[in-house]
């Protein structure tokens, strides 16, 4: 039968913005992440030029990225789609 363990099925981030703005976010299919990036470190290195977008406009940045399970990835909660 193999190892057996609990699913996740929510994720909730909660994010706070230069500006001082706070959004709050439930990420997507919560089961399938793979892990979360909330810094450059974290990132694959293909997805390295997609993080900083912008030093003056702070509301392009990604805060985090999202890899699923079949490796592909997703930016989360920029501060105009958060």
């Amino acid at each position: 039968m193999g190892y057996v363990r609990g699913i996740v099925r929510r994720v909730t981030v909660e994010v706070e913005y230069p500006d001082g703005t706070r959004k709050i976010s439930d990420v997507a299919e919560p089961e399938r992440l793979a892990w979360i990036a909330f810094h450059t470190d974290g990132l694959r290195e293909v997805d390295r030029a997609g993080y900083d977008v912008s030093e003056t406009d702070s509301t392009v940045n990604p805060t985090m990225a999202l890899y699923r399970d079949d490796s592909t990835m997703a930016w989360g909660c920029t501060q105009k789609e958060c």
